[in-house]
């Protein structure tokens, strides 16, 4: 296969959606210190997956609205975090070419206290 197998097509039925899932956390007993380019950890780590301590997160999109990202984390607005996403769905439009043409509103609540040594960037991403 090639990259051009992978292009998307702009003949595409947008429609409002709303999607939510959650995704486990973990606490590392070994963690990892360091990383390599591009992202590669500098050694391994051992850790546990923690079931009770999820975080949920919910998407809705907007396909009649210019687009734009809004991200909540825990209920409070994060345009930095917003603007992040909004590159990387810029990066992917060749292969999704609807990707930038409506809104979106993705907002995250973890079950465990911020700051607590618990990997929430780790289920955030997950879920």
């Amino acid at each position: 296969m090639t990259n051009q197998d992978f292009h998307g097509t702009e003949n595409f039925q947008l429609s409002p959606q709303k999607v939510e899932n959650s995704c486990p956390s973990n606490i590392a007993l070994i963690k990892y210190w360091g990383k390599y380019e591009p992202q590669i950890p500098a050694n391994p780590s051992i850790s546990f997956t923690l079931n009770e301590c999820k975080t949920l997160t919910e998407m809705q999109f907007f396909p009649d609205e210019q687009f734009s990202v809004k991200t909540f984390l825990a209920g409070n607005e994060e345009k930095n975090f917003a603007s992040k996403i909004e590159k990387y769905f810029k990066s992917i439009e060749v292969y999704l070419p609807w990707i930038l043409k409506g809104s979106y509103k993705i907002s995250t609540e973890n079950s465990f206290p911020h700051s607590s040594g618990i990997a929430s960037s780790a289920s955030g991403f997950g879920a």
